[in-house]
């Protein structure tokens, strides 16, 4: 009971001192981006659409794309980022409170925050066909934050700043509100079978598509992103399809000996084109084509997703498991004698049995649908031998991983295979759909 009664307390006395500081300066992501010092150290509030995907966590900025640096965010108080990144900062004592330059930043826990968290991290983790579905989030989050804005240095073009690499300015929130999350097209649950066909291009019809590879010169690269898709569109004439840039996401593969290559992908991940072109030399703009070729790639589902209404909620999962090492070498003793025999066999037969264990000290139930264990080469670090294995639910709804390790000082001398395999540590994605 004293426990349920703590929590909020914290979040209201969070809140108390959070009203009673400075009042929140009101600006945009590009008021943040043109005039960093203007708002160095300062209480502002922003509402803005979120960007988070792998090794990004920051602010939209529509009307000023280009301005770099851009604006990092940064949970206070005791919660982690929810994405990898070298700031590393993916877990954080329970209870602790972020301090940035020294600077404390609380929290404020409520109804609204766990509503950003929960829309902003649901996402299909498990691949769409054979292929692995990358950032595919299933909300678009716009939400109004109010935190502590840390300018960049100036020499922040030399990653000075703060976020992934030094990229960034940096917003501390203290506090979420007016949470809108906008259902993306990406499917929820479901299985997926793809095929791919290609068209061979002649020398004409490569160089009519090849004309196309100009159309961003002297362009933005917010406008090339909006025109640089005309020659996928006009590839995709060939299937009678109709491809436009708001459809789907465009980028050059760039050049590779005589071949350029430009790629599309359909917002939902279910249609994608590839056109390559050879020419005698594509770094000069009087070069002719030779020839190319178009792939077509369309995916659809063998089992149905769930439908678009479903409402999604994800729980990030991460663990050290250490056990006392009399506990350790207890187990081994037990090992030894073939209780447990597991841990003496091969390593996929273990990782499963550890992520068996993991999953009942998390709570969850793995799901049914778990593919294989896909299980890295062995390492050795500071004497111990370790492995990292991975599950991933096709229906994109878990991705699970956990980590077995022999420990260096019960081998005494043989072999490796002689030594028990334990659970060390463990991470994972759970999906669920709110009732």
């Amino acid at each position: 009971m004293v426990a349920r009664l703590v929590a909020p307390l914290l979040s209201f006395l969070a809140y108390t001192a959070f009203s009673r500081a400075q009042a929140p300066v009101h600006v945009t992501p590009c008021d943040l981006v043109n005039s960093p010092q203007q708002y160095a150290g300062k209480v502002v509030q922003v509402r803005a659409r979120i960007s988070l995907a792998f090794e990004d966590f920051s602010l939209a900025q529509p009307g000023c794309e280009d301005k770099y640096p851009g604006v990092w965010l940064m949970y206070g108080g005791d919660e982690p980022t929810p994405t990898s990144s070298t700031v590393n900062d993916l877990s954080r004592k329970p209870g602790s409170v972020l301090k940035v330059n020294g600077r404390p930043i609380p929290l404020v826990h409520d109804a609204a925050l766990d509503l950003f968290r929960d829309r902003l991290t649901a996402i299909r983790i498990g691949p769409i066909g054979d292929h692995p579905c990358n950032d595919c989030y299933l909300y678009e989050v716009t939400a109004t934050l109010t935190g502590v804005f840390f300018a960049a240095t100036d020499d922040a073009q030399q990653h000075s700043g703060y976020g992934h690499l030094g990229c960034c300015h940096l917003l501390a929130i203290q506090q979420v509100s007016d949470v809108d999350a906008t259902r993306t097209s990406i499917p929820v649950g479901g299985t997926f079978q793809c095929t791919s066909e290609n068209r061979q291009l002649s020398a004409s019809e490569a160089e009519r598509l090849r004309a196309f590879d100009n159309v961003c010169a002297g362009l933005t690269w917010v406008q090339c992103r909006n025109q640089g898709p005309q020659q996928i569109a006009a590839a995709a004439e060939y299937w009678n399809d109709l491809i436009k840039a708001e459809d789907g996401t465009w980028s050059s593969g760039g050049i590779e000996g005589n071949t350029s290559k430009e790629e599309w992908e359909s917002l939902d991940k279910l249609k994608a084109y590839t056109v390559s072109i050879q020419s005698d030399d594509p770094m000069k703009a009087e070069s002719k084509a030779t020839g190319g070729v178009i792939t077509r790639e369309v995916c659809k589902a063998s089992v149905p997703p769930l439908p678009m209404s479903a409402i999604v909620s994800c729980r990030n999962l991460w663990s050290e498991f250490s056990a006392p090492r009399a506990e350790i070498e207890r187990m081994s003793q037990q090992a030894a004698h073939g209780e447990q025999p597991w841990r003496m066999g091969p390593v996929s037969v273990a990782s499963r049995e550890a992520l068996n264990d993991a999953a009942k000290q998390w709570g969850i139930a793995p799901s049914k649908d778990l593919q294989t264990a896909d299980c890295e080469k062995p390492m050795v670090v500071d004497g111990d031998q370790f492995v990292w294995c991975h599950w991933t639910a096709r229906d994109g709804m878990q991705t699970l991983n956990v980590q077995v390790t022999r420990f260096g000082d019960l081998r005494k001398g043989k072999n490796w295979d002689s030594v028990p395999w334990f659970l060390t540590r463990g991470n994972g994605v759970v999906c669920s759909v709110v009732p």
